[in-house]
């Protein structure tokens, strides 16, 4: 399933997307408060977001710029672990690539995200 916003395309993972992300992943400014992960890693995630996808139909997508048409993150909802306190829950999140730090792509990424969790529910 893909989802459009004015400036961004929120799509299903691609295997050529593993490099790019892993490189996004090693950015000092996206890890600064996160954990900085190695390539192995962050195929990891990819692998544990396709699992995801394909229990429950949404997930963290792809994060595509339109005018660019580069993977610059991602974004999307997620269930968490029920192993902790505030279970059942689903977040809500993002990773963008630093160069786009700013542009409000985080914001119009998580609308998007948002408006298709309301759908989804009423569906």
């Amino acid at each position: 399933m893909k989802l459009e916003s004015e400036c961004l395309i929120l799509r299903p993972w691609r295997q050529r997307d593993r490099k790019p992300f892993a490189a996004i992943n090693a950015e000092p400014d996206v890890v600064r408060y996160l954990n900085p992960l190695t390539e192995e890693e962050s195929n990891a995630m990819l692998d544990r977001i396709d699992r995801h996808f394909e229990d429950h139909g949404w997930g963290f997508w792809a994060l595509e710029e339109k005018a660019s048409r580069q993977l610059i993150g991602m974004c999307g909802l997620a269930k968490v672990s029920p192993a902790l306190p505030f279970a059942p829950a689903v977040e809500i999140g993002w990773r963008l690539s630093a160069s786009r730090h700013g542009a409000g792509y985080a914001r119009e990424a998580a609308e998007r995200s948002l408006d298709f969790c309301v759908q989804h529910a009423e569906a």
